[in-house]
Formats: C-alpha cells, sequence, structure tokens
C-alpha cells in the first residue's frame, strides 16, 4: 500500500462516526499534520533517519516537500477534508523554533534558509 493510500484509508476510517459517514452528516474533517507538538518526548514524529529539529537540512526540506505531496494526492478533491492545517516547523507548529540553550539567537529570525529562499523565490 503505498503512503497516499494509507492516508486515504485511515481518513475513510475516522470520518464514519456511530455507522454514518461524515458526507452524509454535512460534516468536514480539518486534519493537522505536525512533527513536533510541544517538545515533549514521545510527541515528536521525526523520520529516524533525520536529526530531530534539522529543519535548515536539504533532506529535511525534500521529505517535507514529498510529504505535502502525498497529503495533497490523498486529501485533493476529498469532500470529507475541508482543510488541512500544516503545522511542520516549531513547537506546537507555531513556527517557533527552539534553539539549544546557550546558542545565540540568529540574524535570520530562526526561519530556516531554505524557507527564506523560496520565499524570495516566489513572484510578488
Amino acid at each position: 500500500m503505498t503512503p497516499s493510500e494509507r492516508i486515504i484509508a485511515h481518513t475513510k476510517r475516522i470520518t464514519e462516526t456511530k455507522g454514518k459517514r461524515f458526507e452524509d452528516l454535512n460534516v468536514k474533517l480539518v486534519p493537522r499534520v505536525y512533527l513536533d507538538w510541544n517538545g515533549s518526548p514521545g510527541k515528536q514524529f521525526w523520520p529516524a533517519d533525520l536529526h530531530a529539529f534539522d529543519y535548515d537540512s536539504p533532506a529535511f526540506q525534500e521529505r517535507l516537500r514529498r510529504l505535502v505531496a502525498k497529503l495533497g494526492e490523498a486529501w485533493d478533491d476529498d469532500p470529507r477534508i475541508f482543510a488541512v492545517q500544516m503545522g511542520l516547523i516549531g513547537h506546537l507548529a507555531s513556527t517557533i523554533i527552539q534553539r539549544p540553550r546557550g546558542a545565540a539567537a540568529p540574524a535570520d529570525g530562526g526561519i530556516p534558509k531554505g524557507f527564506q529562499e523560496q520565499a524570495r523565490a516566489r513572484p510578488a
């Protein structure tokens, strides 16, 4: 089963209540996708082959692009999905990136370089 098929199957399982489908009840799902809920052990979902909190690495950014593409493949045109909240950067998905104790605050405000470059590359 592909990752997109797994997402679709899970969505199907969770969008039924008391034997009725969400679409029959006129109910929509707003999934929230996050990697680090609050910095607590057990609330972080980083791939085992990546360093946790390494938002700048090319490997993380490529993995993030692939994740978003798979979610789009699974949920695009799904009538049960109203919107998708993407909380992928920082604790509580708030884009606040915690630095190790004693580390100086970065001049760039802590925004990963790759995301800065993508923002500059977008047409105004």
